[in-house]
């Protein structure tokens, strides 16, 4: 093994417990009510959602067909800004890549 792997090793494992504690430390700094606060505010949190699930996807679309990028580019900078909205987002990307690539 050369240092240069350890180093790397040593790196990444530190990155991932670093990761850990600090998602762990942010959870545990907010009580229930807190947490659930948010919530109660029904229409921001659907405004929220839109904006992040629909505006800012069509968005990065518009941006995308601006400037002159090749289509993978353009399926790539799509894909990411729809992974934005989270799970859902990600899993309406999935049919995006195979419809690029002409495998319908």
């Amino acid at each position: 093994m050369t240092a240069q792997k350890l180093f790397d090793g040593i790196f990444n494992a530190s990155l991932v417990i670093m990761i850990i504690t600090l998602v762990m430390s942010l959870g545990m700094s907010f009580t229930v009510a807190q947490v659930l606060a948010p919530m109660r505010r029904v229409g921001f949190l659907l405004g929220a959602i839109a904006v992040n699930s629909v505006l800012a996807p069509l968005v990065a679309i518009g941006v995308a067909h601006l400037f002159p990028l090749t289509s993978q580019a353009r399926t790539g900078l799509e894909i990411v800004t729809i992974a934005a909205a989270g799970p859902a987002g990600l899993k309406a990307c999935q049919p995006v890549p195979a419809a690029a690539a002409g495998q319908t």
